[in-house]
């Protein structure tokens, strides 16, 4: 599930494992959970977050492994931010499972700022400040894109107009995602 900074993907995800009983997984909540426990790793987590990095994928993948592992009766799992960038995305189907689809939610950077902006106010995320929405924009311009060409090739992409209300996005993802075979 790959989307531009603040797309609404957090809303999204929601709304599907509620309607279809997915596995969510907020792949930022899963690092920052890491970089409290106060490990080496945690710390490497900590710094990445902090000067708006990406975590390198040999931290974040076994996280995401034991996510996976702790639901063993689940076959379905919504990946919420994740891969973000190329190699991520690869080595988690090599190592974890292949990905059956890719939702990218397209927003504009003008409406990123302004969503993560008003998140930053309302939830003190360090960060949801200027300049470090700066640089993950940046970043997704350079490494994202990358994943969504590639997904896009192999058919597994479904891009859909973010900038639009909560509402109207929720009726162009909807039909995209099927249940879970039972």
């Amino acid at each position: 599930y790959q989307r531009r900074v603040h797309g609404g993907k957090g809303t999204q995800c929601t709304r599907l494992a509620e309607k279809y009983g997915y596995i969510h997984i907020v792949v930022g909540d899963v690092l920052r959970k890491e970089a409290r426990n106060g490990s080496e790793q945690g710390r490497q987590i900590e710094e990445s977050l902090r000067e708006a990095e990406l975590v390198p994928g040999d931290i974040v993948i076994p996280l995401l492994q034991r996510e996976f592992e702790a639901h063993p009766a689940s076959s379905t799992f919504l990946l919420d931010g994740f891969p973000r960038e190329m190699q991520q995305g690869i080595d988690f189907e090599r190592k974890v499972g292949e990905a059956s689809r890719v939702l990218y939610l397209r927003c504009s950077e003008d409406i990123s700022r302004k969503r993560l902006l008003e998140r930053g106010q309302s939830s003190n995320r360090k960060e949801d400040v200027p300049a470090m929405i700066e640089k993950r924009l940046t970043t997704f311009s350079f490494q994202g894109v990358a994943v969504v060409r590639y997904y896009e090739a192999v058919e597994k992409l479904h891009e859909v107009d973010a900038d639009q209300p909560v509402e109207a996005l929720w009726k162009s993802i909807d039909h995209f995602i099927m249940p879970p075979p039972l």
